[in-house]
C-alpha cells in the first residue's frame, strides 16, 4: 500500500512488533477530540500470529488496524454538498489544490459551513472544491459533514472563572451565576499534548469558560 494518514479515535499503543504484547510497547496516545487526534503515516501492512491486520508505520512500529480505534484522515466522499469548520483556529481557501501562502485566498472560521462543488485528490489528501472557485482540506480534523450541535449562549448556574487562555492557567475575572454569555467557538485544554487528555471549553467575550453542566446550562443552540 502508499503512503496514507490515519488519525486515532480511542486511547491507543504503538507496538515493537505486529503480534502486540504489553512489554513491547512503545508509546502510549490518549483520546483526544479530533481536532487534536494523533496522527500516524501508514507505510505497510502486516498480521499478527493470529492473522489480525495491523498497520505498519513510517517510524517502523505497528499500530491497531481496527476502526474503531483508528480511521482514514481525510474524508473520502464525493458526495457532499456542505462542509462545517470544525477547527478551533478555522481554515483557509486556496487558489488550487496545492496549499501554500502564495495561493491562499481567504479564510473561514469555526462554525462556518461552506458550499461544495467537487473533490479532487491531491497525491493520498483530499480537497474540496467550493462554490467560487477556490479549494479547502479535507482533513477530518478541520472539516465535517456533518452538522455539528453549535452552542450560541450559555448560563452561569453557579460563579464561575473567565480564563485567557484554554487552559485554565490565566484568570481574568470571576462572572456571577444567572449570567448569560455569548458562545463563539469551542476548543479543548491540553491540546495537541498525547499524554494529557482535553476537556471542552467554551470560547466568549474575553477569553474561555468551562463546559461542565454542574457551571453551565445551554441557553441557546
Amino acid at each position: 500500500m502508499g503512503p496514507v494518514k490515519i488519525y486515532a479515535k480511542k486511547t491507543l499503543y504503538t507496538y515493537k512488533a505486529s503480534t502486540f504484547r504489553q512489554h513491547q510497547r512503545i508509546k502510549r496516545y490518549v483520546k483526544k477530540a479530533r481536532a487534536y487526534s494523533p496522527i500516524f503515516k501508514v507505510v505497510s501492512t502486516a498480521r499478527s500470529v493470529n492473522g489480525v491486520l495491523r498497520y505498519q508505520l513510517a517510524n517502523g512500529t505497528y499500530v491497531t488496524a481496527n476502526a474503531n480505534y483508528v480511521g482514514k484522515l481525510y474524508w473520502q466522499g464525493t458526495h457532499y454538498t456542505k462542509l462545517f469548520v470544525t477547527n478551533p483556529k478555522g481554515i483557509n481557501a486556496y487558489d488550487g489544490k496545492v496549499f501554500g501562502q502564495a495561493t491562499k485566498k481567504s479564510y473561514y472560521k469555526q462554525g462556518t459551513i461552506v458550499s461544495i462543488v467537487r473533490r479532487v485528490k491531491n497525491g493520498q489528501t483530499s480537497r474540496y472544491q467550493l462554490a467560487n472557485g477556490t479549494y479547502i482540506t479535507g482533513n477530518k480534523q478541520w472539516v465535517t459533514p456533518n452538522k455539528p450541535q453549535k452552542v450560541n449562549k450559555v448560563r452561569t448556574k453557579r460563579n464561575i472563572k473567565l480564563y485567557k487562555d484554554v487552559d485554565f492557567t490565566r484568570k481574568v475575572k470571576t462572572i456571577k451565576a444567572g449570567k448569560t454569555l455569548k458562545v463563539n467557538g469551542w476548543d479543548y485544554s491540553h491540546g495537541y499534548d498525547q499524554i494529557a487528555y482535553g476537556t471542552l471549553r467554551y470560547r466568549v467575550n474575553g477569553g474561555y469558560v468551562t463546559a461542565n453542566s454542574k457551571f453551565i446550562e445551554v441557553a441557546k443552540y
